[in-house]
């Protein structure tokens, strides 16, 4: 689904016209007709201001396959590209500047589908940070974003948290589970930052191609 179709899907899930959304996004009525027509696409902070809007009354963008109105606090993204769609979700979700959580991650397992979502997040400007298991220097990302955590300590079971959200996807890497839980979330990043404050930072990475 284009972008576009995407925006004015989501104008009628919540019944706006082009001059709601434009005002809520802080742009011309004009604006919100020529990018649902594609005529341009929009820049990166007025597709933000957009998403934004459309965020706060619970309408997600998912990916590049359409909208969802959501009010519930469990829901599943399943399929062998779940992890990619997650990403997805997260770089439409988060702004420049800020940053997400990544969990017990092993980069050498990734499809080139993760890597380019990885790739598009850090253009954006959203940064992460990321355990891996001690001794792994396949490392994509600035090493400055990472932190090793012991080898009987580990375990590939990867968890993301950003915003009020903590995901996990399932061992057989089929299903992410996202939990909508603002206390939750917060406890998981405060014991992110304990075990991240104790942690040692890789000091060299053998990966050829990196983000």
């Amino acid at each position: 689904m284009s972008l576009g179709k995407q925006i004015r899907a989501a104008r009628m899930l919540v019944g706006w016209d082009a001059e709601d959304l434009a005002a809520k996004a802080e742009v011309t009525r004009e604006t919100i007709f020529n990018i649902e027509r594609g005529v341009f696409r929009p820049r990166t902070n007025t597709l933000e201001r957009i998403v934004r809007a459309f965020r706060d009354v619970g309408v997600e963008f998912i990916g590049e396959r359409g909208v969802e109105l959501r009010d519930d606090t469990v829901r599943k993204i399943e399929g062998t590209d779940c992890y990619a769609q997650l990403l997805d979700e997260v770089y439409y979700q988060l702004c420049e500047g800020d940053e997400f959580l990544v969990a017990w991650a092993d980069e050498t397992l990734s499809p080139p589908a993760v890597h380019s979502a990885y790739r598009r997040i850090i253009k954006k400007g959203i940064t992460y940070r990321k355990f891996i298991q001690h001794g792994n220097t396949f490392i994509c990302g600035p090493l400055s974003w990472y932190r090793y955590i012991p080898r009987r300590y580990y375990q590939n079971a990867t968890a993301v948290f950003y915003q009020d959200k903590s995901a996990y996807l399932t061992e057989d890497f089929r299903k992410v589970i996202i939990l909508k839980d603002a206390a939750l979330t917060r406890a998981n990043k405060k014991f992110f930052e304990m075990i991240w404050s104790t942690s040692s930072q890789p000091s060299r990475t053998t990966t050829k191609e990196t983000y």
